[in-house]
């Protein structure tokens, strides 16, 4: 069963997710290796869209996971070795939205 967050809880998720994004949009203003052309532009607004839903995507990761001891756990970790971290991260932006908008959470 996934236990659900408090309203608490999910607006200093976002305000975590917002000071990332911002953190990242100043590495891009601060980087001069390229200009501000299409490229760099459209690899901010990736990497922040990305950025923004990662903290959100762990967390709904750990809600799902919450459950198990320390045991399964490590069997988890044997069977599906770091994908099992690396899966959320990857398609944060679903699980983001799964986070923030599902009731189960």
């Amino acid at each position: 069963m996934v236990r659900k967050d408090s309203i608490r809880i999910k607006l200093n998720i976002l305000m975590i997710s917002i000071l990332i994004v911002v953190f990242v949009v100043i590495l891009f203003y601060l980087d001069e290796s390229l200009n501000w052309g299409t490229e760099k532009i459209i690899s901010c607004i990736a990497i922040s869209i990305w950025s923004f839903f990662v903290i959100p995507a762990l967390r709904q990761s750990y809600l799902i996971n919450r459950d198990k001891d320390l045991a399964e756990w490590f069997k988890m970790g044997y069977h599906i070795g770091a994908s099992g971290i690396w899966i959320p991260v990857l398609f944060s932006p679903l699980y983001g939205v799964k986070y923030y908008f599902l009731k189960d959470n």
